[in-house]
Order: structure tokens, then C-alpha cells, then sequence
């Protein structure tokens, strides 16, 4: 049920004073979350019941959660004057050096319906789960946000101590200490209208124990960390078991505690959500005694109800693995009973799997102990003492680790105001008892949600920061590449060496404007166009009269590769950036761009296949073969050398990736083929090369070239032989497998990872020499031999997944086939008569 306006105005406004209210101070189970809730939900039902009236005078004390969330909602809601005072120098302390302490906003609520859900959704101030600290960022970032919005209605007092409170004949008179102007500490006061105690429980005592100091909660350094001086049992006492101190048990418990890791093995366990209702009806259970005055025994309940499923589940054996090597646990209650109905179900059942867990090693141990009074000992000053020694209602016990979790001294907080809140906490106890489910987990109604909403569109409040930042994932990437005379200009919002960020799979997508013609960039417009065509998501804002024609060679009517679609294309708009301008001459523009994009192609080829050579792994299934032990070895060898040489000649690396996916090495087809390498064609470069390193495994002497013919070269007992590695799927608009044995290739080898026929078949010529019943090869210029076609069939694949030995048998056969065939074709044309 969610409460009503009037019934939220009783839970906090204080008897006996008009105006004054009480949020959270007095509540239990209080998470970051709910006191956000409780503040919106008080600012709406004081709206609706027309509490605050115009230009009212509204203090709150106090900057947490509840304050900072209260004064945002009455200020967006009123034109009310607010001041908000912190003590310490900052908004919202506790969080702000808390990197290791997870916020959730439901988690607590766990295993309710929806309880995992990682956003809070409220209407203003709101923010996604993450660490204490980044979710404090997030809302100060929407709170400063909503000030600028309210024209500065709210004040914020740092460093400034509130002494006492007195009324007055219309409101309150707040006494507080504050810095002075000349550095000094001074006494001061103001008058409200209306008065708010947001001050929450005030802090932990740095000394629960007299003599041992503890670290807050909300500190890092108060987080359970590695192994103590490496003991082979290493003892931690935990002393308290709320949720900070259920918490930190668990923490303790751990080799390496992650707040987050523990809700996942646990909350998104597969199977535990099946155990829902047992779960809650448990803390029905326990949540009855609790209002008859009897205690529980969570343990014994999780034993009968839930432990052989949760233990057949492996929960139970997943938290053991994670376990500190013989931890010792010892949990201190002043109570008998080991947990409380006000912690949350989460962390019960994981405190309840550490117990199990501790339970299957006879090395590690816990223990409950229930005493009122802890008291330190002087250990003895020997050599492996234990670092504490506690004095427990007259039993010792030694410990290498105290973690204190007592709560924060709640008396403190309240003392400034011991008059007006003398009465509170009885009267607040009524009240919760009537609504026992609401004043400890509470809701936003409908209409309160709908109000904020409504009044933040009014505001123009931004976006919550994660609302933002996936907002900000879905918008276009721009990028402009104007000319201004003989120079070109790229701008916007990534450098011009960032250029390839707009390709990958997970790429935003990208507008790319283009402020002049293809034929004044010359090759600067290729470079561009091969940025883009590769985009996941692209458009270009053209002329489009004068780039559709030169984008669609390029692209859908390529002559050279399927699998290229024309991107979408638009009138050029004035939406574009100036940001991270930067000017050169359109040839050197698109050097720095292709260099750029072949790096990325070399990077994610080196990737794929280090991963393939390494650990056989072959997503997306790019390579043909199954590679031997010995020949990936001799690969990753080669193409480690290969990959230094591509990196320090770019030339280099350029000319080879063109010719893997064009089979015409031509200068004027140099820029067209350029476009063909990226993303889109990354199985087919993939393949190419490793099938080469394959053949180069066995041909050890073979390494990429930079100069025609070809893209290879091979030192072999007959010199220096040029081999071309090709991938293209058409040459020339020909399908390759039927265009390759009539091509002029113009090397002496070529490799042709895409064609499946059996390796060593040479090319028939165009013009045969004579007339024979054999297959003639090509003869190219006098003096130079006919070519070696090597492709990927099951011979090929089967010699690679055997070893080097076969396959140098394979190759050195098909070789030897070639060069017989071409000598006795050479006989025949000898024989023709003149």
C-alpha cells in the first residue's frame, strides 16, 4: 500500500510543533534510496495538503540524501526560500570517498519482483546502481542542475554546525557555528518558516570498542581487504550484525570481496529466484515475532525450508570457492539471535552461504558469540600473537582482525535538538507500527511521481547523467571534412586520428558532411568514402548529385566485392562540429586517414588470429583450416615478423591489404581497391592471410613486398619469384573462381584463399600457342615463367591440420606438377611449324 498524504505528513511531523519534520532519523532498514523516497514523498503530500505557503522560509539541516533530495523537490515544486546546512565541507559525506561500497536502489528489497532493477527512476535527483561515490557524483551533477534551474532558491551552507533550535511566534530560530571572515570560527542564526531534520543517524564512533579503533564503513579502508601477514588462519571478529556489519562479515570472509560480484552470484544466481517464496515467507515469519516480542532463528528456518535446494543449486559450493584459505569467523551480537528481520534478506542468505560454506571445511570455522560487552585485552608481545585480544563477558578470545559495525552514535545527532525531538521517537514508533511494510520500505505514488515529472519538464531540467550518457550513445558521431582553397579541414567530435572509432560493431553510428566534390580532394575522397562505407551505421550529408555516383562505384556496384551497400545519403545540413579542427593538404589528409584505418585492420586481423594461433579460438569462423601444432607455431613465428615489418612501413602494409581483396594491381585502380579495406571485408583479409602464413610456414623464405608485381615475394633456389595473396570475390565483375585461371596475374605465384580447386593448376591462356588436348599456361613477357595458382581445397586443409612435413609434401608436388606441365607446354610450341 502507499500511504496517503495526510498518513505521510504523520510519520514525520514532529507533535507539539507546527512545521517541523523528522525524515529517516527514526526509521530502520535506511538505504540511500529510500531516503530519497521519503523526502519526495514528504515534499508531494505537504504540496497537496498546502503546507507551505508563498515565499515560505524553509531550512533543512542536514545534507545527505534526504536533505539534498528535499530541497530540490520543494524547490522546483515552490518559490520558497531554502536553506540547506551541512556541517561537514561537502554535500553528502559519507559517499564521497566510498569506491567500494555498491548503491543499489532495490536490492534491499531482494527477492521481490523487480528488486534487481539497476536504475532508481524518480523523477528528479535520479541515478543508476554503481559505487557510493559515482552515484553521489551523479546526483550533485542533477542537484546543482536543479539550483540553476530555481534561479538559486536554495542556499547551501557548508561548515556550518547547527547548535540549537528554538521556536518562535511564526516559526524556528536555528543557532549555528560557522566560518568567519577572518578564518575564525563564529556563532550565528537565521529564522525559517518551516523546519526539516534530515540529519539521518550522524556518524560511527571511531572507537566501538574502547581501545580499537575501526574504520567507517564508508571508508575504503573499512572494507575487509587481502590476507592478514600471510596466516595460514587468519581470525576476524565481527561485532554486530545489522546490514553494514552482515556486510562485512561476508567481507571478511572473502578473498576478494566485491560488493557487486556478491549480489550477482547470489541475486542473479540461476535457480535461487525459484526459492522467492520460501524466502519471503520467512521474513513473514520472523517479521510476526519481531511484533510479539520473540526472537528467530534465520538459520534453522534457511536449513528447513530452503537448504537442500539452495545447497543442490551449488550456491553454497561457489561461495566456498571464494573463501579466504582458513578463515576464522567469529560474529558478535549483543542478541541470541545470530539476524534481524530489519536487515536485508540479501544479506542474511549470503551471511547464511558463509556459514554453510565454512561448515564443508574442517579448516576453517565460525562462531556465533552473544555478550554485552566487549573489552580489550593487551595481547602478549610475542612472535605470532594474535594482533587482539577481547575480553567477551569474561571469555578471551584472540583475533587478528576487529571490524566494529554498531551503528553511528545516533544520540550525538540528535542532541542539538533534544527539545523539540524529545517526544519524536515514541510517536514515530506509533506511527510505524501502523504501517510497518511502508516505514521501512518506502514507495512514490503515482501522483507524486506524476507531479515531479510534470514540474521538471516545466524546470528544463537536464537528463540524468546515465539517461545522458545512453542518450548520448545513440547519437551520431559527426564528423566534417571541408576545403578552403588549397588546404582541407576535418573537424568534429573525434580527431582526425580517432577516425576509425565510428567502425566496429558496437560503433555509434556516424554522419560524415562533406562541404565540397570528390574530384577538387582527389584522393582525399576515397579515404572518406572508405571511412564511411564501412560504418555500421552511416550517412553522408552530400551533394548528392555529385558523390551518389563515385559513393556507389565504391560501394554497391563495385566491381571487385559484394557485401558493400550504398550509406545512406542526405542534403548537407548546417548540423556539424568545429571541434578538434585540424588543417592539411587533401593528399596528406588522406595519408593520415589511411594509415589510420589500416592500423585498425591490421590490429583486429593480429587479434584474431593471436587468438587462433594461440588458443585455436576462430569467432565467426574466418579461418579455412584447422592448423598443426607445428605449423601454428611457424605461423605465429612468421607473422609476428610480417606484423613488425607492416607497423614500421605503412607503404608496405597498405599495398598488401589492397591486393588481398583486388586482384588487379594497376596505379589506377590503386585508390578504388584502398576502399575496399575495412571492416565490412574482414573475413576475407582474415582468411587471405592466414592461408599465406600457412603456405609461408612451409615456404619459410616468403614475406610481404611493397613494389609490383604482386604483393609477395619468395627467395627460392631459382632466385627472387613475386606471388600475389588474393581474397577478391570478383575480379573485374567476374565471379573470381571462374575469372581466376584466364586472369593476367602478373607474379609467378598466386595464393587464392576463396577459390576451392586443387592446388598447382596453372592458367590457360587467352591466345593458345597451339592446339593440344592439355591445359596451356599463360606466358607473360619473353623470359619469365607462367603462373603457380595455389588454392584452399581438401587436400590443402588436410596437409595444414596434419603438419609441416605434409604440407611441404603437398606444395612441393604441386610445384614440381607446375613446372613439368609448363615445360612440355613449351615443347608443344616449339613443335608448331613456322
Amino acid at each position: 500500500m502507499t500511504l496517503n498524504p495526510n498518513q505521510l505528513i504523520q510519520g514525520s511531523q514532529i507533535e507539539g510543533f507546527p512545521k517541523a519534520y523528522v525524515i529517516g532519523a527514526y526509521d530502520t532498514r535506511i538505504t540511500f534510496y529510500s531516503q530519497q523516497v521519503r523526502a519526495l514523498a514528504l515534499a508531494h503530500a505537504l504540496h497537496v495538503e498546502h503546507h507551505i505557503g508563498p515565499n515560505s522560509r524553509i531550512g533543512i539541516v542536514g545534507g545527505g540524501a534526504a536533505g539534498v533530495m528535499l530541497a530540490a523537490a520543494l524547490a522546483v515544486q515552490s518559490d520558497a526560500v531554502i536553506q540547506l546546512f551541512e556541517k561537514s565541507e561537502v554535500l553528502m559525506p559519507l559517499q564521497r570517498a566510498a569506491t567500494r561500497r555498491r548503491l543499489d536502489p532495490r536490492i534491499y528489497e531482494w527477492p521481490r519482483n523487480d528488486a534487481e532493477h539497476e536504475i532508481a527512476e524518480l523523477p528528479i535527483l535520479d541515478w543508476t546502481s554503481g559505487s557510493a561515490a559515482d552515484v553521489r557524483k551523479a546526483v550533485l551533477g542533477e542537484f546543482e542542475a536543479v539550483r540553476a534551474a530555481t534561479e538559486n532558491h536554495i542556499t547551501v551552507h557548508l561548515n556550518h554546525k547547527i547548535g540549537a533550535v528554538n521556536t518562535t511566534a511564526h516559526g524556528y530560530r536555528v543557532y549555528f557555528e560557522r566560518n568567519g571572515a577572518g578564518g575564525a570560527r563564529e556563532q550565528a542564526q537565521t529564522e525559517v518558516d518551516l523546519l526539516f531534520f534530515t540529519f539521518g543517524f550522524g556518524l560511527e564512533l571511531p572507537r566501538p570498542i574502547r581501545h580499537t579503533p575501526t574504520e567507517s564503513y564508508w571508508l575504503d579502508g573499512g572494507v575487509p581487504g587481502a590476507a592478514i601477514d600471510g596466516k595460514a588462519r587468519p581470525c576476524f571478529f565481527i561485532s554486530g550484525n545489522g546490514d553494514g556489519g552482515l556486510i562485512d562479515f561476508v567481507a571478511a570472509a572473502s578473498a576478494e570481496f566485491d560488493h557487486d560480484a556478491m549480489i550477482r552470484a547470489i541475486a542473479h544466481r540461476e535457480g535461487v529466484m525459484a526459492l522467492r517464496d520460501e524466502l519471503l515467507a520467512i521474513d513473514g515469519e520472523a517479521r510476526a515475532a519481531e511484533v510479539a516480542g520473540n526472537g528467530y532463528d534465520f538459520i534453522a528456518a534457511y536449513d528447513e525450508k530452503i537448504g537442500a535446494r539452495i545447497t543442490a543449486l551449488g550456491v553454497i559450493d561457489e561461495i566456498a570457492a571464494q573463501l579466504r584459505p582458513g578463515v576464522q569467523l567469529i560474529l558478535q551480537t549483543r542478541d541470541s539471535n545470530l539476524m534481524s528481520i530489519k536487515t536485508a534478506t540479501l544479506n542474511r542468505l549470503a551471511t547464511y552461504l558463509v556459514i554453510k560454506a565454512c561448515e564443508q571445511d574442517p579448516v576453517r570455522h565460525f562462531e556465533h558469540v552473544v555478550c554485552e560487552n566487549v573489552t580489550p585485552i593487551d595481547p602478549p608481545n610475542e612472535v605470532d600473537a594474535p594482533t587482539f585480544l577481547l575480553d567477551c563477558d569474561g571469555r578471551q578470545i584472540s583475533a587478528d582482525k576487529v571490524i566494529a559495525r554498531r551503528g553511528p552514535d545516533r544520540d550525538a545527532a540528535r542532541a542539538p535538538f533534544a527539545a523539540i525531538l524529545a517526544n519524536f521517537e515514541a510517536q514515530h514508533r506509533v506511527w510505524a507500527g501502523q504501517f510497518p511494510e511502508d516505514s521501512i520500505t518506502p514507495t512514490l505514488s503515482e501522483d507524486a511521481r506524476a507531479h515531479f515529472v510534470r514540474l521538471s519538464k516545466d524546470k528544463k531540467l537536464p537528463l540524468p547523467r546515465y539517461r545522458h550518457e545512453a542518450a548520448a550513445q545513440v547519437l551520431p558521431l559527426r564528423v566534417k571534412v571541408a576545403q578552403h582553397g588549397q588546404m582541407a579541414r576535418w573537424s568534429g567530435d573525434i580527431t582526425l586520428d580517432q577516425a576509425t572509432t565510428i567502425w566496429g560493431r558496437d560503433a555509434r553510428p556516424s554522419k560524415l558532411l562533406i562541404d565540397a566534390t570528390p574530384e577538387p580532394l582527389g584522393p582525399l575522397a576515397f579515404a572518406i568514402a572508405r571511412l564511411g562505407l564501412h560504418c555500421q551505421q552511416p550517412w553522408f550529408e552530400v551533394d548528392i548529385p555529385r558523390w551518389q555516383p563515385f559513393l556507389a562505384r565504391l560501394s554497391c556496384e563495385s566491381r571487385h566485392a559484394t557485401n558493400l551497400p550504398l550509406p545512406t545519403l542526405r542534403a548537407r545540413s548546417n548540423d556539424a562540429s568545429t571541434l578538434n579542427a585540424s588543417d592539411s593538404l587533401p593528399s596528406e589528409m588522406a595519408t593520415r586517414l589511411h594509415e589510420t584505418m589500416d592500423r585498425w585492420i591490421l590490429d583486429k586481423i593480429s587479434g584474431h588470429l593471436n587468438g587462433y594461433l594461440t588458443r585455436g579460438e576462430d569467432p565467426g569462423h574466418l579461418i579455412p583450416f584447422k592448423a598443426a601444432a607445428d605449423i601454428s607455431a611457424v605461423m605465429s613465428t612468421t607473422w609476428t615478423e610480417w606484423r613488425a615489418a607492416f607497423i614500421a612501413h605503412p607503404p608496405l602494409l597498405a599495398r598488401f591489404l589492397r591486393l588481398s581483396v583486388c586482384a588487379q594491381d594497376s596505379n589506377d585502380l590503386v585508390e578504388e581497391a584502398r576502399c575496399l579495406v575495412g571492416p565490412l571485408l574482414i573475413k576475407q583479409l582474415t582468411g587471405a592471410i592466414a592461408v599465406t602464413l600457412a603456405i609461408a610456414s612451409v615456404w619459410q623464405v616468403m614475406a610481404p613486398h611493397d613494389a609490383p608485381p604482386g604483393n609477395l615475394t619468395r627467395i627460392s633456389g631459382s632466385g627472387i619469384r613475386t606471388g600475389h595473396s588474393c581474397a577478391a570475390e570478383f575480379i573485374d565483375g567476374d565471379l573470381t573462381p571462374i575469372r581466376a585461371f584466364k586472369f593476367m596475374w602478373r607474379t609467378h605465384f598466386v595464393v587464392l584463399p576463396m577459390v576451392n580447386s586443387p592446388s598447382g593448376f596453372s592458367t590457360m591462356a587467352d591466345t593458345s600457342l597451339i592446339k593440344t588436348e592439355l591445359i596451356v599456361p599463360r606466358l607473360t613477357e619473353p623470359g619469365q615463367t607462367s603462373n603457380l595458382v595455389l588454392t584452399v581445397d581438401q587436400a590443402f586443409i588436410e596437409a595444414v591440420g596434419t603438419s609441416v612435413e605434409v604440407l611441404s609434401v603437398l606444395l612441393d608436388v604441386a610445384e614440381e606438377a607446375h613446372f613439368v606441365h609448363m615445360a612440355k607446354a613449351i615443347e608443344k610450341s616449339q613443335e608448331v611449324p613456322a
